[in-house]
């Protein structure tokens, strides 16, 4: 949690104040589920400069973006500001992926003959040696290539 969650009423009223008018200007709805598109963020980091308040993560721009919807009569002096609540999500999420890498398999054969390549390639062909049966003792990811991904759950965590 940074300084910012500790900042006086006065303070966010003028924050509030300027990320409205600055949501207003560029036509950005924080309503939608577009609030950490690009421009948003974007926006959203230039007027917390002005500010003092620095760093690019989820928690900043969630913080003051609830802060702004929380506060719809942020002028009333009157009226405390709502501060936003922190939760904690955990996100499941699934990736398809071609992958290259070389893995090395131990494998031990008992046998009364001194085996060589041409046996153990003849083994493999009549299915009684398969390499993959035998220990990894060395595995490396030469390259990989995501093909897909996917949101699969988003659950809010309960403390």
């Amino acid at each position: 949690m940074s300084n910012y969650v500790n900042l006086p009423d006065k303070s966010l009223r003028v924050i509030i104040l300027t990320l409205n008018k600055e949501f207003d200007e560029n036509n950005i709805d924080i309503e939608g589920n577009d609030i950490f598109e690009e421009d948003t963020v974007n926006l959203i980091d230039k007027t917390l400069e002005y500010f003092g308040i620095g760093g690019q993560d989820i928690e900043l721009y969630s913080y003051f973006i609830s802060l702004c919807l929380l506060n719809p009569n942020y002028l009333d002096k009157n009226t405390p500001i709502q501060r936003p609540k922190l939760n904690k999500y955990e996100v499941i999420h699934s990736e398809t992926s071609r992958v290259w890498q070389t893995t090395t398999y131990r494998t031990v054969i008992p046998s009364y003959i001194e085996l060589d390549e041409n046996m153990i390639t003849d083994l493999r062909s009549i299915e009684l040696y398969d390499y993959w049966d035998g220990k990894i003792i060395y595995e490396n990811v030469d390259d990989s290539e995501s093909t897909s991904d996917e949101v699969d759950e988003i659950n809010i965590i309960r403390d």
